[in-house]
Parts: structure tokens; C-alpha cells; sequence
């Protein structure tokens, strides 16, 4: 590329622009994440030796630890060369075997990865029980990490006492599964380890959840959150989760500065009663409970409303806003007292729905209004369109027009992925 007039800054650009890793996010019974494109890579190297050293940074970026080996092998690799450690953003925990663990927190790690600020365990179907060694939290804590992703963490104990040892921690993804047994001891012991000051920095929080919260101490999240992801995975045959958002919403009244609320239900029972539920579950389980509990201070900030049901397949698309106003969701939001009336800076309630293109959003946007009449003049409906939504490539069944639209993602993204480079 001589005599090119782009300058080499520009091209960083581009390839920032393209490749810069999407947040993770928890998506139909898997951590997901776009992956990266390491053949866009190497073709972009292969154009311009000068992209090389921008393309080695996309490269080390994330880091995979599945058995200890790689561990040592990554260790050697930083010390021969410390220039690569600079590289590494994120390090992901993702144990071959349930009964190993992976020694990443060693001195050689922690010298050199400077700039790392993303860390994930991902110990998904680890039927066994992940045990940290003793202190393993202080040295977790000595990361200059911003991001904390823990999917399936079996010990609630050691869980929080690295939650609150991090006091960077901005954004915190947890995937939360049935609770072990707790007892009065542990309930003793969580208050007790509780830092004074946790989590103060704490500005996105993303649950997915399948269980209640109700031993956690008071603010066991702080105070500070300004986006609250809830991604609940629901069954129709399940009991009745109603007393899931009460108590989630105790711990969510003392977010005094929260500006957005986004709420995605995901149902496995498909059509019929999947998409009957997710509704009733998503307004009336948990919006509800957690709009009416939130703080007075939270009147002034609440900007946004976003509500996703993942059920809604292509050919349920006319029978969902006739679900929405069979179960008067638009009468669940306006009968308690100045409900929404009481946050008069919010400036929409956006349903996240599947489509291909700006046409889709629209048509999405008229049917929705004049099926939820009570909304009209309380608060503005929007619609967000994901074109990668089960049966988007379909469209609608009389939809011949074809707009363009560009949608944001459901939230900041987060992806352990197979594909991705092992150290």
C-alpha cells in the first residue's frame, strides 16, 4: 500500500470499527457473542504489513484458560515477550473439567497484565462445585478489571466476596442459578463479608436469573447503577414467579440514579402458552414490582423502559399484540397509583421485537399503540429492531418493502465462545 493517503491511524479505525467484540449477553441456553473475524484479519495483514501490529492487538485481546497447562504456557509466553501481555483485555475461565482449577491468578499474571479489564468465569454445567482457594478474591481484586462476567457460580459466599473485593467493578454480569442450600450461617456470613462501600462504582448490572435473591443483604449491589439488565429464563410448568420480583426489587430501590430498566423474558415453551406467560411473567412478575419499589430519588433519572419477550416467533407476530391486550398489560402499568405518571422524564417504554427493516419497526409501532390505548399520553411506545431474532429472515407475510435499520444490541455484550483463540 505505498503512496496509499490514508493514514495508518485511520485504518486502526476501521478496524476498530469492525471488529471491536460485541458485550455478552445470555441467549437461548448459551453465552453468546458475535465472533471475531480472524480471517478478515488476516486478510487485512496480508494487504498492509503496517496493520500487523493493530491486528496482533485484535488477536490477544481475549485470552482463553481451559486447563492449567495453557496457564503455564501463557506464563512463559508473557515473560519472553511483555510487549503481548499489554494486548490482553480479557481473560476468560473456562475449565475442560469440572474438578479442575485454573491457577490464573499467579504473580507473573498479575505483573504484566496491566491493562486487562474484562473478567469471565465461565462455569456453565460444572455439575461440581467450584471452590477458589483461600485469599483468592485479594488477588482477583489487584486486576485493574472493569468487568466482572460469573455465569453458574455454585458458592454464593465466595461469589459475592469477590463481587464486592473489586473496587473498579463498573459492570457486573451474573448468571444466577438455582440456589444451593443456604443456611442461617451462610445468611450470617454474607452480611458479615459485606464490604462497607461495594460495588460503589457499579453502573451497569445484568441478572439472569432463575431464582430469588431474598438472603442477600441490603445493597448487596450498591447504589449506583444507572442500566439494570433482568434476562429471566422461564418455564409455563414452573411455579408461579411472582414472589421472584418482589424480591429482586428490594434490592433495586436503592438504585437512586437508574435511568434505564430492561426486562427480557425468555420462554422454552414456544408458541401458545410460552408466549401467554413470558407476557404475564415480564409485566406483571416483575416491571410492576420493580417500578413500584424503586426509589423516589429514581423519579427524576428513569429514561427508559425496555421490555423483550423472546417467544415471539415470526408466525406469532399479529397474535402478540393481541396477547399484550388480552392480558391488559397497558392497564397492569397505569392501575397502580401514578405508576408511570410518577417518572415524568421517561421518555419511552420500547419493545424489543424481531423484523428486517425500518418498515417492520413502524408497522410494529402502529398495532402496538392501538392495541395498549391506556398508554396514550403517559408514556411514548417505541420498537427496537434485531434482525438475528428467531424467523427475522422472513419478515412479514405481506411486508414487500424493505427498509434499513440499524439496531443496538439488547445489552452490553459479553461471549464465551469455543471459537474464540486459546492461549
Amino acid at each position: 500500500m505505498e503512496g496509499c493517503p490514508l493514514p495508518i491511524e485511520l485504518c486502526h479505525l476501521v478496524i476498530d470499527y469492525t471488529l471491536e467484540p460485541d458485550p455478552w449477553i445470555w441467549e437461548c441456553n448459551r453465552w453468546e457473542r458475535k465472533d471475531t473475524p480472524y480471517n478478515v484479519i488476516s486478510w487485512q495483514t496480508s494487504i498492509c504489513f503496517a496493520w500487523l501490529p493493530y491486528a496482533r492487538f485484535v488477536l490477544y485481546r481475549s485470552v482463553v484458560f481451559k486447563t492449567p497447562s495453557q496457564v503455564d504456557l501463557f506464563c512463559r509466553t508473557i515473560t519472553e515477550n511483555p510487549s503481548l501481555a499489554i494486548l490482553v483485555r480479557e481473560l476468560i475461565i473456562k475449565p475442560k473439567d469440572k474438578s479442575t482449577y485454573i491457577p490464573f491468578v499467579r504473580d507473573s499474571i498479575l505483573k504484566h497484565l496491566r491493562r486487562l479489564d474484562t473478567l469471565v468465569y465461565d462455569l456453565f454445567h460444572r455439575k461440581g462445585t467450584w471452590v477458589n482457594p483461600l485469599r483468592h478474591h485479594l488477588r482477583v481484586a489487584k486486576f485493574p478489571i472493569t468487568e466482572l462476567v460469573m455465569n453458574y457460580p455454585t458458592r454464593w459466599t465466595e461469589t459475592f466476596q469477590l463481587i464486592w473485593s473489586i473496587p473498579t467493578l463498573e459492570t457486573l454480569r451474573l448468571r444466577v442459578g438455582p440456589s444451593p442450600e443456604i443456611t442461617v450461617p451462610d445468611i450470617h456470613r454474607l452480611h458479615a463479608i459485606q464490604r462497607r462501600g461495594a460495588c460503589a462504582r457499579l453502573k451497569t448490572l445484568v441478572l439472569t436469573h432463575e431464582d430469588g435473591c431474598s438472603f442477600l443483604p441490603r445493597r448487596a449491589f450498591g447504589t449506583s447503577v444507572e442500566q439494570l439488565y433482568l434476562e429471566f429464563h422461564r418455564r409455563s410448568s414452573e411455579i408461579p414467579v411472582s414472589t421472584i420480583g418482589g424480591q429482586l426489587s428490594a434490592h433495586f430501590s436503592s438504585f437512586v440514579s437508574l435511568k434505564g430498566l430492561h426486562i427480557q423474558i425468555i420462554s422454552t415453551d414456544g408458541f401458545g402458552s410460552g408466549l401467554t406467560e413470558g407476557i404475564n411473567a415480564a409485566v406483571s412478575d416483575y416491571m410492576v414490582p420493580v417500578l413500584a419499589r424503586l426509589s423516589p430519588q429514581t423519579q427524576d433519572s428513569l429514561h427508559t423502559i425496555t421490555y423483550r419477550c423472546w417467544c415471539v416467533w415470526h408466525d406469532q407476530r399479529r397474535q402478540y399484540p393481541l396477547e399484550l391486550s388480552s392480558k391488559k398489560v397497558d392497564e397492569l402499568l397505569t392501575k397502580f397509583p401514578n405508576l408511570l405518571s410518577k417518572f415524568p422524564n421517561l421518555g419511552s417504554l420500547c419493545f424489543w421485537l424481531p423484523g428486517k427493516s425500518a418498515y417492520d419497526a413502524e408497522r410494529w409501532k402502529r398495532l402496538l399503540r392501538s392495541h395498549l390505548p391506556r398508554l396514550e399520553g403517559i408514556v411514548p411506545i417505541s420498537v427496537k429492531i434485531r434482525w438475528d431474532e428467531p424467523g427475522t429472515e422472513n419478515g412479514w407475510a405481506d411486508d414487500s418493502d424493505s427498509g434499513s435499520d440499524s439496531a443496538s444490541d439488547w445489552s452490553p455484550n459479553l461471549d464465551v465462545d469455543d471459537n474464540r483463540r486459546d492461549i
